[in-house]
Order: C-alpha cells, then structure tokens, then sequence
C-alpha cells in the first residue's frame, strides 16, 4: 500500500489512518508512520488493503495498491568525487576513477539525509587528591602529627567518552540504464562551485544539491532534498535509519515508475 505521491506524506495524517486501521496508541501510530516513509502496508491481503485504503483516504491520503514484486528495486551505489558541470549535463568523476556523463533530463530521482555516527574511545587515566587536597593534608599532619589523607589514594581508572558527529550524502538515481551515484559531502571535491566554495562542507554540499537539483525540476525529490532547495531547518533531513531513507527511496521510484507507465499509454 503506497501513498500514490509525495504530496500525501504527511505523517500525521498518516498516523491517524494507522489509529484506527490497528487500533493503537497515536505515540505508536505516529513512530510508525514517520517510517513508513510512503509505504504504508506490506503483505497485505485483500480485505487488510481495503480497510487501510479506507482509513488512509477518510483523511485525505491517496493511496496506490501494487504488488510486493512491482516495487522498484534500488540499484547498488557508485561513489562519486568529483563532479563537472556540461552543457547539457554532468561528468561525474567515480571512485573507481571512470566518468559518467549524465544528461539533465537522465536524473530521475535525487535524495538526500543526514545522520549521526557515535563514536566511543576507552581509557585509562590515574584519579587522585588535588593539589589543595594535599596541601591540606599536609596542614593537618604539621598541625595533629596524624597521617590523614585528604581525597584518597591516587587510582587508575577506565573512562569512555561519547561523541556525535553528524555527516550528509546524497543520491542521484540516472535512467537509461538506471545508476545510482552517491555523494558524500565530507569527501567530496566541490571544485565545481568555482568562487562559491566555502570552507564548511555542509554550506557546499546545500549549493551542490541547488545546483543538480534547479537543472532538473521535473525529477522526483526526497524529503532530505527539499529541505536542503528550500533552506529549510536541518533537522527536518534526518532519518531514524537507513533502512528508512532507503524505503522512501524505494517508493519515489515506485510511484514515478508507474506514473510514466500510465503517460506512455
């Protein structure tokens, strides 16, 4: 069950269909539908599809069926480093160190997330009395003659410090035949902005996507795409996993797949 466009991914409509479809919580519905990400139900029969197609239509969602072996199928990732601008397209210059020229009217879907990697290092360090610690330890033994130790003895002890780092990638999806050409924004070369490239790879990367993204309007956008062309807050581009990033992926290309099938007949 697939919402029939990305217009109709609002997920707190969507979590108010699921409400009343499986009869639970909206704090549940609500984490439910921010992963759907466009796919509402799977492996559904007949009856299950008819009354989620109900629930979701009764608030406004349009609603596509298609069999589990019609969905679009995401193509392996190929690495790109650089990238130049042509006249009528891109030359992407891959890890691999081949090029690929795309022509604008090729790019047939663009994606973009952010996400955290947590990092963690364990280590030893020695813990003891500090030095006003000790120096009043030594005031009481001048002054009692008692060995008193302020702050206790000094020990080793084990450490792990926890830290967030937050990275960017994009997709672009290319047709015939259909490629996947990823980027990610901190090994990136950003030559192409010529004058504009800055010192901050995220403030490159938001030009980078303008760039693709205003030579190829009519291409399918994922949300992480449209925050970054409207200037949008940046959290709204993160994913819970990439398992989500990648089944709204695999729903664009779904619904743009079935929409130039319905305007070629």
């Amino acid at each position: 069950m697939l919402l029939a466009s990305s217009g109709d991914f609002q997920w707190s409509l969507v979590a108010k269909a699921l409400v009343t479809f499986k009869g639970i919580p909206l704090y549940d519905a609500t984490r439910l539908a921010r992963n759907s990400r466009g796919i509402v139900g799977e492996k559904l029969d007949e009856e299950a599809a008819r009354q989620l197609a109900a629930s979701l239509e009764g608030v406004g969602c349009r609603v596509i069926v298609v069999a589990q072996d019609g969905m679009a199928v995401i193509p392996g990732a190929e690495l790109v480093t650089m990238i130049e601008a042509l006249a009528q397209g891109w030359r992407f210059h891959l890890k691999d160190s081949s090029l690929v020229e795309v022509s604008f009217e090729q790019v047939h879907l663009m994606a973009a997330l952010s996400y955290d990697e947590i990092s963690q290092k364990t280590k030893q360090i020695k813990e003891g009395p500090t030095m006003g610690q000790r120096a009043v330890s030594i005031g009481i033994m001048m002054t009692t003659g008692l060995p008193i130790n302020i702050g206790g003895k000094t020990r080793t002890v084990t450490k792990t410090q926890r830290q967030t780092a937050t990275f960017y990638a994009a997709d672009i999806i290319a047709l015939e035949p259909m490629r996947r050409f990823k980027i990610d924004a901190q090994n990136f070369n950003y030559a192409c902005l010529k004058d504009r490239k800055g010192y901050n790879a995220f403030n490159n990367f938001r030009l980078l996507i303008g760039d693709l993204a205003g030579r190829s309007p009519s291409c399918q956008r994922n949300a992480g795409i449209k925050v970054l062309v409207d200037a949008r807050p940046i959290h709204e581009m993160a994913y819970d996993s990439m398992d989500a990033y990648e089944r709204e992926i695999r729903w664009l290309l779904t619904i743009k797949s079935l929409s130039r099938e319905r305007n070629t007949k």
